[in-house]
């Protein structure tokens, strides 16, 4: 079985200060369609018609804003409204940046998910998968020579699509409930020398099923 998935996109952006290139205030509109199609059985065909705007703002003091939200017309599902905002600060006579963000977003589940494939049985019942997320954390300049950043996050995953191990029946489902994710990464960069940078990251999680258990 192949499955395809084509898309046609508009995406049109204006400076409301200037050109887009060098405005501070810059409204971007976005038109999509996406088909999804199965050489298995014509059902098995998806449309998502989708409208979008995106608000992207930088502020003389430091402060950098972004704003958008999208609305999805989904054929064969709920259709649904997302949203993000991030806020960037830069903090004045200091080697400090500070930064959030929060949002909402989903993901539909993929043909193999629905239908199934040679490895798994489908579930053409399943529903999307929605979360909704934030953060917020600090970047510190380490002397012009590099950078660290230490950002703690939260996400509740309602929907969630499951994989499991069985003799009949489906092998996915949605979780009931809501699975909840929260950590802290830590990201460094550092120029040791004009041809070497040195990289890392470390992450801590801590991700439960709706049932209170860890996520495996």
């Amino acid at each position: 079985t192949e499955t395809s998935r084509d898309a046609v996109k508009y995406r049109a952006s204006l400076g409301l200060d200037g050109t887009v290139s060098d405005a501070n205030h810059v409204l971007t509109v976005l038109v999509e369609q996406e088909e999804g199609k199965s050489d298995a059985n014509t059902v098995y065909d998806r449309e998502t018609k989708s409208v979008a705007a995106e608000y992207r703002a930088s502020f003389d003091f430091g402060l950098d804003l972004q704003l958008g939200a999208r609305h999805d017309d989904n054929e064969g599902f709920k259709d649904v409204d997302t949203w993000t905002t991030g806020l960037s600060y830069a903090v004045p006579s200091l080697p400090v940046r500070l930064h959030a963000s929060a949002g909402k977003g989903s993901v539909k589940p993929s043909f193999s998910e629905l239908y199934g494939s040679a490895w798994a049985v489908g579930n053409p019942d399943l529903e999307i998968e929605e979360n909704q997320s934030w953060d917020a954390g600090v970047e510190f300049n380490l002397a012009d020579r590099g950078t660290l950043d230490v950002t703690y996050f939260e996400e509740d995953l309602k929907n969630e699509i499951t994989y499991v191990s069985v003799s009949s029946g489906s092998n996915y489902f949605n979780e009931d409930g809501t699975s909840e994710r929260r950590g802290v990464e830590v990201a460094g960069l550092y120029q040791v020398a004009p041809n070497l940078d040195l990289r890392g990251t470390y992450t801590w999680l801590d991700a439960k099923d709706p049932d209170g258990s860890v996520e495996e």
